[in-house]
């Protein structure tokens, strides 16, 4: 090993790279973990209340009416509208793992509906079996399940659950998965005054050209049109101060701590710079100097930075088996704001070490150096 190679003070010194790595290292993992949880929160509402439309829009009446033949034949005929299906419409309340409830929709059609519903959106029987006609029963998706504790055979709906919305008292025959969202029931339904209306299943390739025919088609006063763009402009005007208020939060955390580091940092090496000066005194040049301050600094950054990726995925993959799955949602790391809101860590760090050190080093006269040893 060459006697001046990249990190060998730190192999000498280990406590003080032990201090330095762990400081780094729980840098980035406090910052990745805030970044995730965020990340969670809103991807989990995304999921609950924008996923079930990627495949079709729903009209409901406003007084609960039905809706007239005439407007049904109408969307029947529309040219991108696969089938036409009608509906009895309901919610249930899931709880958000960082707190809160969102809401997600219920629907209530016969069985040959739901086998076509089930289709066009890819959702398959996970266990159980699917409602029969003319019984109170429901098909719920598994993540719904498992958010609220249910299982198959159990009961869900007001009246065996004071906190429940969704009215009346169904029997759980049924879990559902896929990659949207999906809890459908029988075409009995409780309730007296129920939300009426019909689902629009979207052709494929063809949901933009559909969900404009739906929002342009439907009068507000008479009708509740949710379709995709609607709920994603729900989802993101309900967000958007928050997300803003979040991100200044986790950019504040992650500079601070780079600071932090950073001058921990800058103290370790201006403790050094009697050794960078006797260097140069013996006959290497400041440029070599500022290379090894330069390569240390970076390797050592980089690889307390790696280290803390790691330990974060590891933390994260440990609280998804033994908390978040069984509630139903999961924390997704490979995002790049993650990758952003870390690599802030490592640079600021960097940068807050470098920089006087090298405007200290430019200053510094060898031969006092050698004289005050």
């Amino acid at each position: 090993m060459r006697i001046f190679s990249g990190l060998k003070f730190f192999q000498e010194n280990k406590k003080k790279s032990i201090v330095f790595l762990s400081v780094i290292v729980l840098a980035v993992c406090v910052v990745t973990i805030i970044t995730i949880l965020i990340n969670m929160l809103i991807g989990t509402v995304q999921d609950y209340n924008v996923s079930p439309y990627q495949y079709f829009s729903t009209v409901i009446t406003n007084d609960s009416s039905e809706i007239s033949n005439d407007v049904v034949t109408e969307a029947e005929q529309n040219k991108y509208i696969d089938n036409v299906l009608s509906i009895n419409y309901d919610e249930s309340l899931v709880k958000l793992v960082v707190g809160g409830y969102s809401r997600i929709p219920i629907f209530f059609l016969t069985p040959e509906d739901t086998d076509k519903l089930l289709k066009r959106t890819a959702v398959k029987i996970k266990e159980g079996r699917l409602p029969k006609v003319n019984s109170h029963e429901v098909a719920l998706d598994w993540r719904l399940m498992a958010n609220k504790g249910l299982k198959v055979g159990g009961k869900i709906g007001s009246l065996v659950d004071n906190d429940e919305v969704l009215y009346g008292e169904y029997t759980i025959v049924g879990s559902l998965a896929g990659k949207t969202m999906l809890s459908v029931g029988s075409d009995i339904y409780s309730q007296k005054i129920s939300l009426k209306g019909m689902l629009l299943l979207h052709l494929e390739k063809n949901t933009e050209k559909a969900e404009d025919y739906v929002e342009s088609n439907f009068d507000d006063s008479k009708y509740l049109v949710t379709s995709y763009e609607s709920q994603q402009k729900f989802v993101d005007d309900s967000f958007n101060s928050l997300k803003s208020v979040l991100v200044a939060i986790i950019t504040a955390v992650a500079i601070i701590l780079s600071i932090s580091v950073g001058a921990f940092m800058y103290i370790i090496y201006v403790q050094r710079c009697d050794e960078f000066g006797i260097m140069i005194a013996i006959g290497y040049s400041r440029k070599f100097v500022r290379n090894l301050i330069l390569k240390e600094v970076t390797l050592l950054n980089t690889f307390s930075w790696f280290i803390g990726v790691v330990l974060s995925l590891l933390i994260v993959l440990i609280l998804n088996i033994f908390i978040y799955i069984p509630q139903g949602v999961s924390m997704n790391p490979f995002k790049i704001n993650v990758l952003i809101n870390t690599l802030i860590i490592p640079v600021i760090s960097a940068l807050m070490s470098i920089i006087p050190l090298m405007r200290y080093l430019k200053k510094t006269d060898p031969i006092s150096v050698i004289e005050r040893r």
